[in-house]
């Protein structure tokens, strides 16, 4: 069979108020040319690529900084996760 097998990683999140975050889907890939084709419906979900579409320290920094800021705003929140490399590595000054 000739099947084409694609690879991605799923970034997802929920609020404590059962808020479903708008969700990151990594794909594998060096450039802009491999999300290239890919239709999202606009403000759905985040795409990006990556070499091996594994999440990173970079793309972490990004999901925070696009998708859990803008949810919670100036308040006082708490975000949990576990110890996966690129959270331990994603630090905000």
């Amino acid at each position: 069979s000739n099947s084409i097998r694609k690879r991605v990683t799923v970034v997802l999140g929920i609020a404590a108020d059962g808020t479903k975050l708008q969700p990151m889907i990594i794909f594998k890939g060096k450039t802009l040319r491999s999300i290239s084709g890919i239709v999202v419906q606009r403000g759905v979900s985040q795409i990006r690529y990556q070499q091996n579409a594994w999440n990173t320290a970079e793309l972490t920094r990004d999901w925070i900084t696009k998708v859990w800021k803008p949810h919670v705003g100036a308040q006082h929140n708490l975000l949990v996760w576990d110890m996966f490399s690129g959270h331990i590595e994603c630090t905000f000054r």
